[in-house]
């Protein structure tokens, strides 16, 4: 850091958002590593940052997260250098804070672009995580600003823990778990430090039980099960410490000390100094070592259910989801599924794709709607998900998957979901059931549709990284020398084909080479009923 320029406003299409976090990720790392060693060259370094952000023009208020950061690094840097701040730097920062984010927030009719005070989704933590470590900052020199913002924070910022009942599964799925979660507990936390209590926003339904959540949807892989908009791998966990800390549970932390945090660019390292405060509470611990259920099910506006084999085994992990695609940053996914065993995920999903690669072909992606520009991405919607189609048509996006059975103690662990509402009016009933058996050398996924159209297409797929070998209603599956049997019953009888998924892209969908389509197609009889089942099994 010290041998690069300080940051300059760069826009990237319509976010900040790049710089923004990189301002978070140098002002509170170069703050503490000041506080930690006393070297000069640190402090100093971190006064030129902060004197380069507060210089910017605004923090682009329009997308308010740019804003949000970059006040939560300027809020940090002031509390942990404050005795070292020369006291007209530490004025400027207060009078940037209270026009940049206090004022708008605490106006009697706040601007438009703060819709997200009202809202449920992660803007809601982040944002008043800077709305509430700015009011800290001021409230010696402004305490009745400071208060009604705080107040503010009281009655709004609840709404955001909603997502998480009642079994602390983040709908967002587990990147933005790791954003949202992350801010919601720096200001749980700066509140307690600050004032000594939290109002006990934390009190809320799932949330103390969701810090076990990243750790059941992960698989032998160390890879997520990365539903809705998450990235498919493992990113630094620093709440993972705060949680381990405020609830005794030490296993909490074991996949974080010995991961490669410097493999990782500074925007996802940015809490990192958080992550080094929780930490030293815990006391330098050791992890305790901790099984996850071999049956979990999450309530809530995502239901899931994971199910795994023992240690021991062959690393059998098959992750579930039912759902809807209108919550925010979900996808087409209801019934959808992540497959594991003998070290491979055998069906994977894309996950995210990075916005702006879209937004630059003039993609308006948050802008709901059943024939939405979101649903025109391959990674987003059912056409690249393991689940059910009939006719290629997209899922309702209103349309919601309910678990309605969960066996989580018979020799055959199950779920099952009702696609119904999914998949719309050419069909009657859509039932899906995952089987996993105890012996966990077999998974079985069983789909019963009745009331379909005559003559309509009913697909089932799985999108796999494996070589796939055709034998009619089998076929063989191979990946890194391991081998997976795959059989299936069908009625009416359909053989397996293969898509390359590079055909079904637009130009302004990610490459994703190396991957497989694995399809079965179903003409539905007159009877209007179609049965799939499809097994899994290790080759022998």
């Amino acid at each position: 850091m010290l041998e690069e320029e300080p940051l300059q406003r760069e826009m990237q299409g319509i976010r900040l958002l790049t710089t923004s976090r990189r301002a978070m990720y140098r002002l509170s790392t170069l703050s503490l590593a000041y506080r930690t060693s006393g070297d000069a060259r640190l402090l100093e370094r971190a006064k030129a940052e902060l004197d380069a952000v507060l210089s910017f023009k605004d923090w682009n208020p329009g997308h308010y997260l740019d804003t949000a950061e970059i006040a939560v690094g300027v809020a940090l840097a002031y509390d942990w250098l404050h005795d070292e701040l020369p006291p007209k730097l530490r004025d400027r920062i207060r009078d940037v804070l209270i026009e940049r984010v206090l004022r708008d927030v605490t106006s009697e009719t706040p601007p438009g672009h703060l819709w997200w005070m009202q809202s449920p989704i992660n803007w809601n933590s982040v944002c008043f995580a800077a709305v509430t470590l700015s009011a800290l900052v001021v409230a010696d020199h402004e305490p009745e600003l400071a208060t009604e913002a705080i107040e503010i924070v009281r009655r709004l910022n609840p709404r955001a823990m909603k997502v998480y009942a009642p079994d602390g599964v983040y709908a967002e799925g587990s990147s933005y778990w790791n954003y949202g979660t992350t801010f919601q507990v720096l200001l749980i936390d700066a509140l307690q430090t600050a004032i000594g209590h939290s109002f006990d926003i934390e009190g809320a339904s799932g949330f103390m039980q969701t810090g076990k959540f990243l750790g059941y949807i992960t698989g032998p892989s160390g890879k997520p099960f990365n539903f809705s908009d998450a990235r498919p791998f493992s990113q630094p966990q620093p709440a993972l410490l705060w949680f381990a800390e405020k609830t005794g549970d030490a296993s909490l932390i074991e996949t974080q000390i010995d991961f490669p945090w410097h493999d990782y660019s500074e925007v996802f390292v940015r809490q990192v100094p958080l992550g080094a405060v929780w930490w030293s509470r815990i006391g330098g611990q050791d992890a305790s070592k901790s099984m996850p259920p071999m049956a979990w099910r999450g309530r809530g506006k995502q239901p899931l259910a994971i199910f795994r084999g023992a240690p021991d085994s062959q690393q059998w992990f098959l992750a579930t989801k039912g759902g809807s695609a209108s919550i925010s940053h979900g996808h087409m996914d209801a019934g959808s599924f992540v497959l594991e065993a003998m070290g491979q995920r055998w069906a994977v999903d894309l996950g995210m794709q990075t916005y702006h690669t879209l937004e630059s072909h003039g993609l308006k992606l948050f802008e709901g709607g059943q024939d939405g520009d979101r649903w025109k991405v391959f990674s987003n919607n059912q056409l690249s998900h393991n689940t059910l189609t009939i006719n290629g048509e997209p899922h309702r996006i209103n349309g919601h998957a309910p678990l309605i059975e969960f066996n989580a103690e018979s020799q055959v662990a199950s779920a099952t979901y009702d696609l119904t509402k999914v998949l719309g009016d050419g069909v009657g009933r859509a039932i899906r059931t995952f089987r996993f058996g105890r012996d966990r050398e077999r998974v079985r996924i069983v789909d019963t549709l009745t009331g379909v159209r005559p003559g309509a297409r009913v697909r089932w797929a799985m999108l796999t990284p494996a070589a796939v070998e055709l034998d009619g209603s089998s076929c063989v599956l191979e990946l890194d020398s391991r081998r997976l049997i795959v059989e299936s019953t069908t009625s009416p009888r359909a053989d397996f084909a293969t898509i390359d998924p590079q055909t079904l892209m637009a130009a302004y969908d990610a490459p994703n080479p190396g991957l497989t389509l694995l399809v079965l197609e179903v003409e539905a009889p007159a009877s209007g009923r179609v049965d799939l089942d499809v097994g899994f099994e290790s080759a022998r």
